[in-house]
C-alpha cells in the first residue's frame, strides 16, 4: 500500500467516531473533535477496514487516495 494513503477531510468530518472504532490504531479524534490520521505506515491487511471506514463514514470525510 505505499502508493496509497488515507485522508480525513476536516472540514466534512464531525467526530462520529466509527473510524476510530474500526480503526483505533489508524484514526483519533483531536481537540476540535474531528478524527485526524495518526498511522501514515499503513499495510495491506487494513486495506478491507480503510475500505469500510470510507464506506461508513457518516460525512464522507474518509477517502483513499492514491499517491502518485
Amino acid at each position: 500500500m505505499e502508493d496509497m494513503r488515507v485522508e480525513v477531510d476536516r472540514s466534512r468530518c464531525f467526530g462520529s467516531g466509527g473510524c476510530i472504532d474500526l480503526l483505533p490504531e489508524v484514526f483519533e479524534l483531536n481537540a476540535e473533535g474531528v478524527s485526524v490520521v495518526i498511522n501514515i505506515d499503513l499495510n495491506s491487511d487494513l486495506l478491507n477496514v480503510l475500505k469500510e471506514a470510507e464506506a461508513d463514514c457518516p460525512s464522507q470525510a474518509i477517502s483513499m487516495v492514491m499517491d502518485s
